[in-house]
């Protein structure tokens, strides 16, 4: 797949959206696998504002909890301030689920990040033009992206833990360059 990136739809408001972000302007989407199982993938509505502890334990928290049920698994997240608040932990605590922990300056240890690139590849050889997509077609595009995403291809993403904590380890808690 080519290096194309999507980053702003064009019926964004780039003022608007610079008022209430600091970050690039775009859509976040999060997910979850465990092994070759693909988990909830959820489009985080700009109405929800900004990601903090008590959105995500609001909008994401249900969704891990509903997945681990279906079958054990140890939960893994970044650095990120709504990830590593208190109340954060103390909730995935409560809901009776194990938290790796994570090293501070790591954040090409996820296995996922892998996928979010997949899935902006997969969406740029998938759609002729992505500027022309409404909102509407633009969120189901990105759903399909989620759902394309080979389970196979997961499951070697999973197995890859071992290396990259390894891998981790001998850097000392930097970036693995993966």
């Amino acid at each position: 797949m080519g290096s194309k990136r999507v980053i702003i739809h064009n019926t964004e408001d780039i003022r608007d959206y610079s008022l209430r972000r600091r970050k690039r302007i775009g859509w976040m989407f999060w997910g979850v696998f465990a092994g070759s199982r693909k988990g909830p993938g959820f489009i985080w509505e700009k109405a929800y504002g900004g990601i903090n502890a008590t959105n995500y334990i609001e909008h994401i928290l249900p969704l891990v909890a509903d997945f681990h049920r279906q079958q054990p698994f140890i939960f893994q997240q970044d650095n990120a301030p709504a990830h590593k608040a208190r109340r954060t932990k103390d909730k995935i605590q409560e809901l009776g689920i194990e938290l790796l922990p994570w090293p501070p300056y790591s954040p090409d240890l996820s296995p996922i990040e892998n996928v979010w690139a997949w899935m902006k590849d997969w969406m740029a050889s998938n759609c002729d033009d992505i500027q022309a997509l409404d909102l509407v077609e633009l969120r189901s595009l990105i759903e399909r992206a989620w759902e394309a995403v080979p389970e196979d291809w997961l499951r070697k993403l999973a197995h890859s833990m071992p290396q990259r904590l390894q891998m981790c380890i001998e850097r000392g808690g930097r970036s693995i360059g993966f």
